[in-house]
């Protein structure tokens, strides 16, 4: 009995994967290092860009744990949603701004972020039992499938670096949601990319065809935004 040797084209797929898993392991290591920067440097302010969280004091630190629970009360308000209990994720949590935010809503909180300085800190400020903080590797996020009722993030989608990271942060978004879940996020509309913000119309409901494009539309709406064409799909 013998083996057929690969084929030239199988070989050609290999390279092109083993390339882009190369490339994209060097992606990762850039933007954890400039957000491991900010971090290390004014991270309160380069989590929520205000004059007053440079250096910020006790009562500048009280405002920018109220704007979390703020701001992820008017993601819920806006999506109609009311406490989902379960695990809440909060992807490219910072210091845990909006993570906190979820405690209303969950029973669990874990905060996702691709800097691993951000996620030490996180820790460090949290007390809450119920609250993880995991660092996101180049692999894709470090959770269960069908693991969360409820995913959110704010401002995360327009600093993504490649259109390949926005695909796959979507598929682990899909990936980790359970049945029924909901994956609720708002995006900058002030920058190139935040044109996507205009479709998404800053909600995204996993499991509500009605109120949502399927993740294949909203992938070819993110490659269509970063190479500058236009469409409706």
């Amino acid at each position: 009995m013998t083996t057929a040797a690969p084929s030239a084209d199988a070989h050609e797929r290999a390279l092109r994967d083993e390339s882009a898993r190369a490339a994209a392991q060097e992606q990762h290591t850039i933007d954890s290092a400039a957000w491991n920067v900010f971090a290390n440097h004014q991270p309160y302010y380069h989590v929520l860009s205000d004059p007053q969280m440079l250096n910020p004091g006790q009562s500048a630190r009280d405002v920018f744990w109220a704007t979390g629970t703020r701001d992820v009360k008017a993601l819920m308000d806006f999506a109609e949603l009311s406490p989902t209990g379960g695990t809440g994720v909060d992807f490219g949590c910072g210091l845990g701004r909006l993570t906190r935010g979820l405690i209303p809503f969950t029973e669990c909180q874990v905060g996702l972020d691709i800097s691993p300085v951000m996620i030490a800190k996180a820790r460090e400020l949290s007390s809450f039992p119920s609250m993880d903080f995991l660092p996101i590797s180049p692999e894709g996020w470090p959770l269960d499938s069908a693991s969360a009722s409820l995913v959110i993030s704010l401002l995360v989608f327009s600093h993504l670096s490649t259109v390949e990271l926005m695909e796959q942060s979507l598929r682990e978004l899909a990936r980790v949601l359970r049945p029924g879940g909901f994956a609720v996020f708002g995006i900058q509309t002030m920058t190139s990319r935040g044109a996507i913000v205009t479709w998404f119309q800053q909600v995204a409901r996993h499991g509500r065809t009605d109120r949502a494009p399927n993740a294949e539309q909203i992938r070819r709406k993110l490659v269509a935004l970063h190479r500058g064409t236009t469409g409706v799909l």
